[in-house]
């Protein structure tokens, strides 16, 4: 008998007694109001009424199918020959806690707000539930490991774990990102968090480049790790441990980093890869401008590669390359740059019409006699108040295509909300400069009508000589009876296209109203990408989902939040995303600092290293990141250094295309398809390897020197997971051992 098996047999021994009564109270289920589904599943399984079965053990039935489901809560514990379930325990008061253990409960952690966790008796949990004091139990769910489910996806776990399917595809050994930079800019990193450590505790945080609100910090890898003091958010947290996060193991109270990828419970893409992070509070284009430049310079400095990760952008920029960051971007990144690449998120902004008509972009050929006219949607995402709705934001951007335009011109119309006929209008155009239009005859703004106003800037010096016109609501707008419409039209040069976007967070374009002489054009989200994504220097990322969620589309899917440009669409035509990784409820660290009134998000909630979900392109993108740092480690051991052409190309020969990317009904938005770690190196290997690893050159760096007795060193004390076994075995006895590093040593010092 297996012993699991053993465990089995003694809790049924156990709680044989307890099964009747327990069979017998869930029928009519005493505090149901108290009991958590978790619970009540737990209950029914402890009555006999449902059966799980451990992953391992699953077996498929007749039909193909998966006989018994795999457990989605906590399985009971033996202590002291007593059976235990682990749960989340709610109370009134600080007294009861008291009662709980005279009960038998071990109270485990005391957390703000009366929540504990605790290991109830199994045959005590209507007794419990009975306390005044106790307002809920809820046995722990089993979490699905949603970066692990991430690696798995990715083929990451192959890579790192160097599976058989690795060693089936010729990889020498597994891959961590050893020996490159990932550089990660974005907001409220927790440095001091587990996931940036080594097994000895040590940071692996070689540089960091922070604003903390009102003073710049350098990092140069001493002293005490600096604080970018921003306290509302896990953003950078969580997009840093994606990228190039330790492997952790959680267990109960205990979080330690390891070594054995495969065992871990969370972990980034690129564990051994060493990490510049950049912490900007108030995410300045300036001080982002600077943080490439540190981390380019630093890449230099020490003749490594780097990648460098970004979850932001800005939606008022033309998606034209313009603009002062990408500027900065083409100055660092690009062609002339090999072993510098640059990632972006192509940003969450689709599907906010909530499955109306509508998108977040319209384009056509425009005149001052035909201009380009939409009507301006809210989404009930906003508020639930139809299409009369508009968040205190930009509204609307739109730019000319053409170079040649002198100016750009702006008609506001306020419609009828029904029947789309013009209640009133104003022309605003670049040669008068901006406006301030006051609609407190029609609409309410914060504060009151007097702040129902809408102001229309121009600019006339952007990027590449073209025009733009921005509408912005500071106060918001709110109407029961009218809803605002736009045209645009170039003023001066040759008849020119027009491209705009919804740049809010909650608006959208539509034509479902009719107006006489307007011909309005319904939006669509088909160029929704942020203008820092389609920097003709950066890789584009897009969301899909590898876990399914509550509003999400099904597993395989794109995340309906997912940007993406159809080819041809927006004043380059370049489609968008390039690649895509799973960004939908995705479990990395969170930020200890954030001042938290909720639990609802973190599945870790240790004091000083918790880990929690998020979900976004922002997430999706330092997963393609920390890949690439695996492939350009395994490029920089066969002597190569990837250009940005040839990291695309990798990337695009081989993608995952499975049946959602190339028969789903959203194919058009996966771009290349699905990113693949483990098929990338193979690809890399087979074009740039072209040399046979000897004996002994333990880190495949080319030469056999006193670095691989330090790697092989590393592989004895657990610190580095994977070595190539051929390479490893310098005496050739079929064991990799203390002997090997002698052998190898003798090797160096006789000279052969």
């Amino acid at each position: 008998m297996t012993r699991r098996n053993l465990f089995l047999a003694a809790l049924l021994l156990q709680v044989t007694v307890c099964t009747a009564m327990l069979s017998a109270q869930t029928a009519t289920m005493p505090h149901p109001e108290k009991m958590s589904i978790t619970t009540q599943m737990f209950l029914d399984e402890m009555a006999g009424n449902i059966s799980f079965n451990e992953a391992a053990d699953r077996q498929l039935d007749s039909n193909g199918l998966l006989a018994e489901p795999a457990r989605m809560f906590a399985a009971p514990e033996m202590i002291g020959g007593k059976a235990y379930i682990t749960s989340f325990v709610w109370v009134d008061a600080q007294e009861v806690i008291g009662q709980l253990k005279e009960a038998g409960v071990i109270v485990e952690e005391v957390f703000e707000k009366g929540l504990l966790t605790a290991l109830i008796p199994v045959d005590k949990i209507h007794e419990i539930a009975d306390i005044d004091g106790v307002s809920r139990i809820e046995v722990s769910s089993v979490m699905q490991l949603a970066t692990d489910r991430a690696r798995e996806k990715t083929r990451v776990n192959d890579v790192l774990g160097f599976t058989a399917a690795a060693a089936e595809l010729n990889l020498p050994k597994a891959y961590d990102g050893s020996g490159v930079i990932v550089g990660v800019i974005d907001r409220g990193i927790d440095m001091d968090h587990i996931a940036f450590q080594d097994t000895a505790g040590n940071t692996r945080i070689k540089r960091a480049y922070v604003y903390n609100g009102s003073s710049i910090i350098n990092y140069y890898g001493t002293g005490p790790l600096p604080n970018d003091k921003v306290t509302n958010t896990d953003h950078g947290t969580h997009t840093s441990s994606i990228a190039g996060g330790s492997s952790v193991v959680v267990d109960g109270d205990s979080v330690r980093v390891t070594m054995d990828h495969a065992k871990a419970t969370y972990g980034g893409m690129a564990p051994g890869a060493e990490l510049f992070l950049c912490g900007i509070n108030g995410m300045a284009a300036t001080r982002i401008a600077n943080a490439f430049n540190r981390i380019c310079s630093y890449a230099d400095s020490v003749g490594k590669p780097v990648v460098v990760s970004n979850s932001y952008g800005d939606y008022v920029y033309n998606r034209d390359g313009s603009g002062a960051q990408g500027e900065v971007v083409s100055q660092l990144f690009g062609e002339g740059h090999p072993n510098r690449i640059c990632v972006f998120a192509t940003s969450n902004n689709a599907g906010h019409s909530g499955g109306r008509p509508g998108g977040v972009y319209v384009s056509g050929h425009a005149s001052a006699e035909q201009p380009l006219g939409t009507v301006i949607c809210s989404t009930d995402l906003a508020l639930n108040a139809g299409w009369q709705y508009y968040r205190g934001e930009f509204i609307a951007d739109a730019f000319t295509r053409a170079t040649d335009a002198t100016g750009i011109g702006v008609r506001l119309y306020v419609l009828n909300a029904e029947t789309g006929a013009v209640v009133d209008s104003i022309v605003c155009e670049s040669t008068g400069g901006n406006k301030v239009l006051t609609l407190s005859d029609y609409f309410t703004g914060n504060g009151g009508a007097a702040n129902a106003k809408v102001s229309v800037y121009f600019d006339y010096m952007t990027g590449k000589g073209r025009k733009q016109a921005l509408l912005y609501t500071q106060y918001g707008l709110k109407s029961q009876e009218h809803t605002l419409a736009v045209e645009v039209y170039p003023i001066g040069g040759s008849e020119d296209v027009i491209d705009m976007w919804s740049c809010g967070t909650y608006t959208f374009f539509d034509a479902h109203l009719t107006t006489e002489g307007h011909p309005w054009t319904v939006g669509s989200d088909d160029m929704s990408v942020m203008g820092n994504a389609c920097y003709p220097e950066v890789i584009s990322v897009g969301s899909y989902v590898s876990r399914t969620c509550e509003g999400s589309n099904d597993e395989g899917d794109i995340s309906r939040f997912s940007c993406y440009a159809l080819e041809g669409m927006g004043p380059l035509g370049t489609m968008h995303p390039w690649i895509t990784a799973p960004g939908q409820d995705i479990i990395s660290a969170f930020n200890h600092r954030v001042n938290r009134s909720s639990l609802e998000d973190v599945v870790v909630n240790h004091p000083n290293y918790l880990y929690g979900l998020m979900s976004g392109t922002s997430m999706a993108t330092p997963m393609v990141a920390g890949i690439v740092a695996l492939w350009m480690q395994a490029a920089a051991e066969c002597g190569k250094k990837l250009t940005l052409d040839e990291v695309k190309t990798i990337m695009k020969e081989t993608a995952i295309r499975d049946e959602w990317v190339t028969f789903g009904p959203n194919a058009s938005h996966f771009g290349n398809g699905k990113i693949d770690a483990l098929a990338g190196i193979a690809y890399i290997l087979s074009e740039y390897g072209g040399h046979d690893y000897q004996q002994g050159d333990v880190n495949h760096d080319g030469s056999v020197n006193i670095a691989d007795v330090t790697t092989l060193i590393d592989y004895l004390l657990d610190t580095q997971t994977e070595v190539c076994p051929d390479c490893a075995d310098v005496n050739a006895d079929g064991v990799i051992n203390i002997a090997d590093v002698t052998c190898l040593i003798d090797v160096l010092l006789s000279g052969n």
